[in-house]
């Protein structure tokens, strides 16, 4: 629209320089032959690609879903590290259907306030969008939030993250969190993390979802990360869905 609006300025400033000579005495004789033709053929020119630069719908452009720049948040924490902000979703098994919903959380990962974005199986309104939108954006404007670090999954080893000075471990019942090469966390997965396993009478077998690590992001200078842990599954033993926690040392 940039280049429109250019064009229409330079088309409305050359009718007004024209307008107060118009009005002194009689206009210049019109020009004839090759000239005539050259001015008209340029008069033509200019006037197709205003035309063209234009579009087709003039009307404003829709302003879209108010909700959908929450889904890319990642999480954040109060420079303080005392208050974090997490995104909660449901991976609602094979179906993964969108929902959002958004909790600010103690460093003992206790939910303080939570707005939901987006609920499973419900198309809500602009009007109910939009207010979701801004009771989601005054709970970020609340607090002096900072972006964590994503830690970046190790190709070579299994649930396995590092970066920011961390590594990040999970090994079975334990996870082992290192800052500079010195481990400053190794605690027991809690018992409520854990993968489990079931009898499933219909297919004839036991199910099992074991638990991993799918994201960890870390803020060291306060002592706190955000884990996602997650669980596998097949077509007949679908995981359960995933969980974030706040864990600090």
């Amino acid at each position: 629209m940039r280049g429109v609006s250019s064009a229409m300025n330079r088309f409305v400033w050359v009718v007004v320089a024209c307008s107060p000579a118009c009005q002194q005495g009689s206009p210049p004789p019109a020009a004839t032959g090759s000239q005539g033709s050259a001015v008209r053929a340029h008069a033509a020119d200019a006037a197709r690609a205003i035309d063209a630069a234009i579009p087709l719908d003039a009307a404003p452009p829709d302003a879209g879903d108010p909700t959908e720049p929450l889904f890319g948040l990642t999480p954040m924490a109060t420079r303080d590290g005392k208050l974090v902000l997490v995104k909660v979703v449901d991976d609602d098994g094979a179906r993964g259907q969108p929902n959002l919903t958004l909790e600010l959380r103690d460093r003992n990962d206790h939910a303080l306030d939570r707005v939901v974005v987006l609920a499973l199986e419900e198309e809500p309104d602009d009007a109910t969008r939009a207010k979701r939108a801004a009771a989601a954006n005054k709970l970020i404007a609340s607090h002096d939030f900072v972006p964590l670090f994503e830690l970046v999954a190790d190709e070579h080893v299994a649930n396995q993250f590092s970066g920011s000075r961390m590594t990040i471990h999970w090994d079975h019942e334990h996870f082992t969190f290192e800052l500079d090469g010195k481990r400053v966390l190794d605690r027991a997965v809690p018992k409520k993390w854990r993968g489990g396993s079931y009898f499933d009478k219909g297919a004839d077998l036991t199910c099992d979802n074991p638990d991993f690590l799918r994201g960890v992001y870390v803020a060291p200078a306060t002592r706190l990360a955000v884990v996602d842990v997650a669980y596998r599954g097949n077509d007949t033993c679908w995981e359960p869905t995933g969980s974030v926690h706040v864990v600090t040392w």
